[in-house]
């Protein structure tokens, strides 16, 4: 993890954006690669590609070529269009016990071909700042319901992210697609995992980086709708 100014960027890997972005395939899908990272990509593309599809990625940087095994963990929908229309952007997980990765963004750094996405790190800076609003207002909330069973500084902090999600859907849609892959490889808690608002809950539960569980975040829902 990395810290700058305090705040803690929690991903396993730092990403960088590609200023030049690189073209590619994804098994026979025209790709562009525009972000990167040791462990994958954030890639754009015109045809839609299924979540968990697993493929090769092959791209070109200079001379080198570059051919790896990966798999589709996310996927959405633009709402702006480029030159095509609108346009698909998806994240990919590689398989790379070669750290093949790694030397590839040291020849870009080199030549000065990517930049840190720093992103990530203003939205943590908006959840600390989120959180202690929480602390701070807890003590004036009156909670209803199954008011013993969630704690006033969660549910305010479960309130928030969720309002903040509905005010960015496709946002939203990205942090449930990674919750759902990150749960999936325990298919018999996925398929017992009978939530209410079940993809609203998952968004939330990733946005937070998984620090409240996915029932209290639950019974935080059923709680909103009763107030």
């Amino acid at each position: 993890m990395e810290k700058t100014d305090g705040v803690t960027d929690s991903r396993a890997f730092r990403r960088f954006v590609l200023l030049d972005p690189v073209t590619g395939y994804f098994g026979g899908t025209d790709i562009k690669i525009i972000e990167i990272s040791e462990g994958g990509m954030q890639l754009e593309h015109a045809e839609a590609i299924t979540v968990r599809a697993k493929a090769r990625v092959e791209f070109r940087i200079g001379d080198v070529s570059t051919s790896l095994t990966a798999i589709l963990v996310w996927s959405c929908l633009s709402k702006t269009t480029n030159q095509g229309g609108l346009f698909y952007r998806s994240g990919i997980k590689v398989d790379d016990p070669e750290k093949r990765m790694s030397e590839i963004m040291r020849a870009l750094a080199a030549v000065g071909g990517i930049r840190p996405d720093d992103q990530p790190l203003e939205r943590e800076r908006a959840k600390l700042a989120a959180l202690d609003e929480a602390k701070r207002a807890a003590a004036h909330v009156k909670l209803i319901g199954l008011h013993n069973l969630v704690p006033n500084d969660q549910f305010l902090l479960i309130q928030q992210a969720r309002e903040y999600l509905r005010s960015h859907p496709k946002e939203a849609m990205n942090w449930y697609n990674r919750a759902k892959y990150a749960i999936a490889s325990d298919k018999t808690q996925l398929d017992e995992m009978n939530l209410p608002h079940r993809e609203e809950v998952f968004a939330v539960w990733e946005y937070l980086e998984r620090s409240i569980d996915l029932v209290t975040i639950a019974r935080a829902f059923e709680m909103m709708k009763q107030a």
